[in-house]
């Protein structure tokens, strides 16, 4: 026989059943450090609590600069959670800046509490090209 917690069980005993977004801070902060950052984006999509406290945790980790696409998709990100999204963000490492110049001076410009900023010139950087 196994036991299945349930809200009827929970309810007859007088006990409220735990979920996730009850769970303290501290705790939540803890279980997000084992989730990738694709897992905990969709965990902070199911409510707003977990998105208010999954924030920091997910702009907590190094963002590596990539696609143009990508880049204008996190900048447009952190612009939908502003001031939040700025001031959570971390670290930031841009292997090449390229076009995307517009989008990290406008980070670096926003993002206060920045701890951790690699910058790498374009090669083609001072080369007339």
């Amino acid at each position: 026989m196994s036991f299945k917690p349930s809200s009827d069980r929970c309810h007859a005993l007088g006990v409220q059943p735990v979920t996730l977004a009850s769970l303290n801070e501290d705790i939540l902060l803890n279980l997000y450090g084992f989730l990738s950052a694709r897992n905990l984006l969709n965990l902070m999509s199911t409510c707003r609590r977990l998105f208010q406290t999954g924030l920091p945790a997910l702009l907590g980790r190094p963002y590596m600069f990539q696609s143009r696409t990508r880049n204008k998709s996190f900048y447009n990100f952190l612009l939908s959670c502003e001031p939040a999204g700025f001031l959570s963000l971390r670290q930031l490492h841009t292997p090449h800046v390229g076009d995307d110049v517009d989008i990290v001076a406008d980070i670096i410009t926003r993002a206060r509490n920045l701890q951790v900023l690699h910058l790498r010139p374009s090669l083609n950087a001072g080369r007339g090209e």
